[in-house]
This record gives structure tokens, C-alpha cells and sequence, in this order.
């Protein structure tokens, strides 16, 4: 059986064909880039059958990295995987970045800390030895690090792997690929059950909503709706920061509104920008990233109207499905989305974890648009 390896969760592109039967890589194109994955992903897959001189009909499992990644660049990968099992009637194998970033290890006796840089001073972390993973993939402060590190240390690799030897002597950093590679992701998949295995994307990042003020309800306010993009990312960060206690920065934000696919609508009203969502389109499929209003306009159905009106643009420009998460204990936010016409489609167990310790599961929900 060949297996289609596509790994777009971080700042490379991958893709590679590999025959189960003896692990053999027939083909293989990987590029490192920070954006411009969607365009460039089909090309690549195209190419790489090529040149391992097959037919797509050929092809018997895909398999994915679901994460944890890039936001955009993880549904990238997600989505194209299933647009073509869907279309090849062939099973999907998700595989987490961090367990196909060890992999780019072979043949150590030391133990394998995976890492990702997760920014504000966080990092993701899997710890591995023989290909065995020893720990579920987290996220922690750097400083939590240390009680991942085993007695007598380990190798590290990936993103974070020079920010982390810095800190702990007891981490060697490997010189290898700091990104997962489609290649060690087609051999991972060889043997496991896409039963056991679902691409479904992994989010570890904290929930960090603040806790709602009383419910007030005020009368409704006139808001105009505009597109904005990444020149208003200063503002839009000023209106996520009032809602949320752990906020993007300015640039995270400008490159999630610049990325392709990217929509941002601002309300105002009186010319005062009072709330925003942004989300990413991916084929034939959008999901819902951040939606925020000012702490002042809240009660006053500016969310209503920003979902709305995101729903009928989206549906003007052909988009089948709008996908979103939300934490199971945000009920104020469940409420509004399902008034939108969302449903929950989906449970991540103990996905996300509050700032009391305490772990959440995460809601999928959709909305189907008709056509």
C-alpha cells in the first residue's frame, strides 16, 4: 500500500509518497516557508506523485500532522487530507507534529524531548524514548520545564530546542530539522489504525477567556460593518486584549489577518471601532479564529451582527461549512453561536486547561451553509 504523507503545521511544507510494504520513501518535497502554505500545497502534491511515477488512484492511506502548530497552517493540512480521502475513498491517519518531529531522531539511546515554541513564554513539549511516547503532548511555562527533563538528561529538538538547551544543561540540542517532515510522518503511519488515529486538529493552548461581567442587557446599537486587514491589526489587538486575559500581540494578530484566506470584519459605530471576528477560509471550508467585542458595547448584539454578517459573506463566496471551538463551560459564548445556527459537532477531552488547573473540554461546532 502507498501511503501520502502532508505536513503543514509549521514554517515548512511537506509532502511524500512512501510504499508500506518496505518503508521506502519514493518521493519526497519539502519547503520552509512562514506563509503561503494553501498555495503552494496542491502543486507540491501533484509534483511529488509525479515524480514517485503513481496515479492519485494508487494512493491507500493519507496521513497528516494534527498539530500542535501553526493555527491556519494545521486546518491547511487537515483539510486537503480529507478532501482527498474523500474523493479517493481512502482512510486518513492524523499523527501529532510533535511525535513526527521526534521521529526526525534515529537511533539514540538518550531520550527525545520534542518542542515547539509556543510564544509568552510557553513552549509545547512531548517527551519520547525509542519512539515510545512517554508523556501526553502539553503545554508549560518554561519555567515547568524542568520537570519534564529525565535523570541524565535528554536530547531536544525542534523550535524551541536552542531557547531550551540555553536554560537547562541537562538538554542536548540535536542538529536535525526543527519541523516535522512528511516523510518520517508516512513511515509513522504504516502500521496504525486510522480507527485509533483521527485527523482531528490538537489545540493545547490555555483557555483563556476572562470571566464574564454580570449579564446586563442594554438596547441594541446601529454598528456598520466594514473589511478591514493587517494595517488595523493595532486596534483589533486593543479590542482582543479587553477580552481575553491572555491576548495576542499586535503581530500575531497582523500575520493571522495577512495570512491567505483571512477575513476580518470590524463594527463600528460612530466611528468607533467596538468589535471584530476574524476567520480563515480553506478550500471549500472557513473556521471561526477570535470574535471580540469592547468591554463597553458588549449586551448590544454587535456579536450577533459580526456572525451574521460573516455567515452571509462566506456563503456568498461558496464556503459549505464554518467550523469554530469553544470551551464547554463558556456558556454565554455557546448561546450565541448556537443562535447563529451552530451545532456541536464534536468533543476534545480535556483539551483546554483553565487558569485554576483545572482541564475543559472543547466544543466543535459547525454551521452547514446552504448553496
Amino acid at each position: 500500500m502507498l501511503i501520502l504523507g502532508l505536513d503543514t503545521s509549521h514554517a515548512s511544507c511537506s509532502v511524500a509518497v512512501c510504499d508500506s510494504s518496505n518503508a521506502e520513501i519514493m518521493a519526497h518535497s519539502r519547503i520552509e516557508l512562514q506563509r503561503g502554505h494553501a498555495e503552494l500545497l496542491p502543486q507540491m502534491i501533484s509534483e511529488t506523485i509525479d515524480e514517485a511515477c503513481v496515479r492519485f488512484a494508487d494512493i491507500g492511506k493519507i496521513a497528516v500532522t494534527t498539530g500542535p502548530g501553526a493555527f491556519t497552517g494545521v486546518r491547511i493540512g487537515l483539510s486537503m487530507a480529507r478532501g482527498l480521502a474523500l474523493a479517493l475513498n481512502i482512510p486518513i491517519v492524523g499523527i501529532g507534529s510533535l511525535a513526527t518531529l521526534a521521529a526526525n531522531i534515529e537511533d539514540n539511546e538518550m531520550p527525545v524531548l520534542a518542542s515547539f515554541d509556543a510564544r509568552r513564554g510557553e513552549v509545547y513539549l512531548q517527551l519520547f524514548d525509542n519512539g515510545t511516547a512517554l508523556t501526553d503532548p502539553q503545554i508549560c511555562r518554561l519555567s515547568k520545564v524542568a520537570d519534564m527533563i529525565p535523570d541524565g538528561g535528554c536530547i531536544v529538538v525542534g523550535t524551541a530546542a536552542k531557547l531550551l538547551s540555553n536554560k537547562y544543561n541537562q538538554l542536548q540540542p540535536a542538529s536535525v530539522s526543527p519541523y516535522p517532515d512528511a516523510g518520517r510522518l508516512c513511515k509513522l503511519a504504516i502500521d496504525l489504525d486510522p480507527s485509533d488515529f483521527k485527523p482531528v486538529p490538537l489545540y493545547l493552548r490555555q483557555a483563556d477567556a476572562k470571566p464574564q461581567s454580570p449579564l446586563v442587557t442594554t438596547s441594541p446599537v446601529d454598528v456598520e460593518i466594514t473589511t478591514v486587514d493587517a494595517h488595523m491589526a493595532v486596534v483589533i489587538a486593543q479590542m482582543h486584549a479587553q477580552a481575553f486575559a491572555r491576548p495576542w500581540g499586535e503581530e500575531e494578530l497582523a500575520s493571522l489577518m495577512a495570512a491567505n484566506g483571512a477575513v476580518t470584519l470590524m463594527a463600528k459605530a460612530h466611528d468607533q471601532p467596538n468589535g471584530f471576528v476574524l476567520a480563515r477560509k480553506v478550500a471549500d471550508e472557513a473556521e471561526i479564529i477570535t470574535i471580540a467585542v469592547n468591554r463597553q458595547s458588549r449586551r448590544r448584539h454587535i456579536a450577533d451582527r459580526l456572525l451574521q454578517d460573516l455567515i452571509t459573506r462566506l456563503q456568498h463566496e461558496n464556503i459549505k461549512k464554518i467550523f469554530l471551538e469553544v470551551g464547554e463551560n463558556n456558556f454565554a459564548a455557546r448561546k450565541l453561536y448556537e443562535k447563529a445556527g451552530f451545532s456541536a459537532c464534536g468533543v476534545r477531552k480535556a483539551y483546554y486547561t483553565g487558569n485554576d488547573g483545572q482541564k475543559e473540554d472543547a466544543i466543535t461546532m459547525a454551521l452547514q451553509l446552504s448553496m
